[in-house]
């Protein structure tokens, strides 16, 4: 890391950029190789050996997370004295002066496996374990985030949304309804909730409202967005408080060999099918966009596209195109946040485009 100077106050800062004080911090989670010593992901036992690692390890209560979490990593310093905390749902950034306070912010901790669908439901009086989890817990706008997705699955809207608030949507996946967080937390929400089943020895068909969560949709995300340097810093940070680590960030193909709906050993992995390969394929960018985005399917031509808003309209559509790349641009179908549904040989798929 390294720490540079400033002097002056009210808008008229000025921050030296030389002679930086310079130094280095190692996270507790710097060795995890030994961490999996004897962790066979081809064993019949798998999961259980997972469960075994993971626990027993350090509880810290859900009302502790003020403390642990957000002064102590969710909170970002910036100018004129305030500080901002982000949002995980919506990617919201809210400033605020002085020292945090979730009725001030609005702010709350939500449960990315929803508490409801815990088994142990209530798990808050007296508090489980499963309720207070760090690995679970995000910080999100109450109204704007965390209470429009109650206790929703999460999962792609194909269909109308029917609410909006910045990157997080409510709306329909067929005849259900889901929600959506922004393309940063997908992969992020898979591998908590992942962890979860595994950790608590849940399944995902044992609850009614947990058995709408899509395991396919859960692993599709986790391939699609990557563990990033927030996640990890986040990751081994709990580390250092809980004693453990989720497994999930840690080895990418774990997921291809747990069946999430049963928590079960699945020998077989991750074999990709037509549809994966497709989606893996599937680029649209840039994401958010000024004037022009560019839509391909690699190794392939899109033969008829069209682009729906927000309220299921179909602004755009083009049949017979047959085309490597699409440009689709603001003058074609203004500025908004739209799916564009693509055609090819091989099959359909639907991703999200942003034009400011």
């Amino acid at each position: 890391f390294a720490v540079y100077a400033f002097n002056g106050s009210n808008g008229f800062e000025n921050y030296l950029t030389t002679s930086a004080l310079t130094g280095n911090v190692s996270s507790l989670g710097e060795n995890i190789g030994t961490y999996y010593t004897g962790i066979d992901k081809n064993a019949t036992t798998f999961n259980t050996d997972l469960y075994n690692l993971i626990n027993p390890h350090n509880e810290i209560t859900y009302f502790m997370y003020k403390q642990t979490m957000m002064n102590e990593f969710e909170v970002r310093d910036t100018t004129n004295g305030d500080s901002y905390v982000t949002c995980a749902l919506s990617g919201e950034r809210k400033v605020f002066s002085g020292i945090f306070d979730w009725t001030a912010t609005g702010y709350s901790r939500e449960h990315t496996f929803a508490h409801s669908w815990m088994p142990t439901f209530p798990a808050d009086s007296p508090e489980e374990a499963e309720y207070n989890d760090q690995h679970n817990l995000y910080p999100a706008n109450l109204d704007e985030a965390n209470t429009p997705r109650s206790n929703l699955a999460l999962d792609d809207i194909d269909g109308t949304v029917v609410f909006n608030y910045l990157g997080g949507s409510v709306g329909y996946k067929g005849s259900q309804l889901v929600y959506e967080p922004r393309d940063s937390q997908k992969g992020n929400a898979a591998r908590s909730i992942m962890y979860m089943v595994v950790a608590y020895d849940f399944n995902l068909t044992g609850n009614v409202n947990s058995d709408k969560q899509s395991q396919e949709t859960l692993r599709s995300w986790h391939f699609a967005d990557a563990p990033d340097n927030y996640e990890i810093a986040r990751h081994e940070y709990i580390y250092s408080l809980q004693g453990n680590r989720n497994p999930f960030i840690d080895s990418v193909d774990y997921a291809c060999y747990i069946d999430f709906d049963a928590n079960a050993h699945q020998s077989e992995g991750c074999v990709a099918s037509l549809q994966e390969k497709l989606e893996a394929n599937f680029v649209v960018f840039p994401v958010p966009s000024d004037d022009v985005v560019y839509v391909q399917v690699n190794g392939t031509d899109i033969t008829n596209y069209e682009v729906v808003d927000l309220k299921g309209r179909v602004v755009l559509t083009g049949n017979d195109v047959n085309l490597p790349v699409l440009q689709l641009t603001k003058e074609m179908i203004g500025s908004g946040v739209y799916m564009v549904r693509v055609e090819t040989p091989y099959g359909s798929a639907q991703r999200k485009l942003i034009i400011k």
